[in-house]
């Protein structure tokens, strides 16, 4: 009997500093994940304006190619994000009641949102004959100076 009080101690300790530990891993991925969960929002409604705002295709499409560049200079703080991620995984954290977001909101899924409407501008926005000769974002300079005429508002 006096052997299993101070190993009960000992089993309650390692518990606590276990639960410690824990809640140390749920607040640092909390606090990182409202900043890039936030910023992650304000930039899918920012893209979804961009793709919609009327005016002209090249000047829409810059507003995305910029708004993908900045996407790229946040890549560390998800980065980030998810190592806080894996190591709550890998504590076998499922719950944290100290944010809403999850790494299912991330910043692959911004990318593949700036990318989706970058491509439906080129599928729309380019006349046919065009698609194969306008690949990239600088390729789009040279098209509205060879077709001028064809710009409405002119």
């Amino acid at each position: 009997m006096k052997q299993l009080v101070p190993d009960r101690d000992m089993v309650l300790r390692n518990e606590l500093m276990r639960q410690q530990n824990n809640e140390r891993l749920r607040r640092a991925f909390a606090q990182k994940a409202n900043v890039v969960g936030q910023w992650i929002e304000r930039h899918l409604d920012a893209v979804a304006t961009a793709s919609m705002q009327r005016g002209k295709l090249e000047d829409n499409l810059s507003r995305l190619y910029a708004l993908d560049k900045e996407i790229a200079t946040f890549r560390p703080n998800m980065d980030e994000l998810e190592r806080y991620n894996q190591d709550i995984h890998e504590a076998m954290i499922f719950d944290n009641r100290h944010t809403p977001y999850t790494m299912e909101v991330s910043l692959r899924r911004l990318f593949a949102y700036v990318t989706l409407h970058v491509q439906q501008w080129f599928s729309t926005g380019v006349p046919r004959s065009l698609r194969g000769s306008v690949s990239s974002y600088q390729g789009f300079h040279w098209w509205p100076v060879k077709y001028k005429n064809n710009d409405r508002n002119r």
